[in-house]
């Protein structure tokens, strides 16, 4: 009886652990995979070569955003839940393939930005971070820092589910698609 219980025990404490572990993979996956990533091909698409040192950083880190991206969405800690979990046939099988046609357009919508527009995309930053916190207004009174968070890590994926059932998950990523668009759109 006393191993089951310690079993328990430790079970809750590693789900615990991994939630809060989320927290932090936010900002080494957007702050630094994210990046790298759209600014690798911002490289390729400017100087219009590519060395297998570069494929292989783009590929490295497209696959550490589109990961990191659904464990988060999956394991990251919201209003409802204090501890979630997510096996790897939830991560792997269901998530990681849809995250990824998510984040390819994404990061594809930011290097173009980068490559053609140079220091203009700052201009987009501003006006994309700005306009996704007039549409979310509502939800960015409630909680502004996951809001906010969200809307950040929205530039390349949508992850941050602040409430389940909240209409926050799907408005703020409905939004970022529209503003990529629009930025190409404004590019071309």
């Amino acid at each position: 009886k006393k191993a089951g219980n310690d079993y328990v025990e430790a079970k809750e404490q590693y789900k615990r652990l991994m939630t809060d572990f989320q927290e932090m993979k936010v900002y080494e996956t957007f702050g630094e995979s994210a990046p790298q990533a759209a600014l690798q091909i911002a490289i390729v698409l400017q100087t219009g070569t590519i060395n297998t040192t570069q494929i292989f950083t783009i590929f490295t880190s497209l696959l550490s955003l589109t990961l990191g991206a659904s464990e988060i969405m999956l394991m990251m800690k919201t209003k409802d839940n204090e501890f979630r979990e997510a096996s790897w046939k939830q991560t792997w099988i269901l998530v990681f393939p849809v995250m990824f046609f998510v984040v390819m357009p994404r990061i594809l919508s930011a290097s173009l930005l980068m490559a053609y527009s140079k220091e203009l995309v700052y201009v987009f930053l501003i006006i994309y971070v700005i306009i996704s916190m007039l549409v979310n207004l509502d939800h960015l009174r409630r909680d502004p820092g996951h809001v906010t968070l969200g809307i950040l890590t929205n530039l390349f994926a949508p992850c941050i589910v602040i409430q389940e059932g909240s209409s926050y998950f799907e408005t703020s990523g409905v939004t970022s698609s529209i503003l990529h668009s629009l930025g190409l759109l404004a590019l071309f």
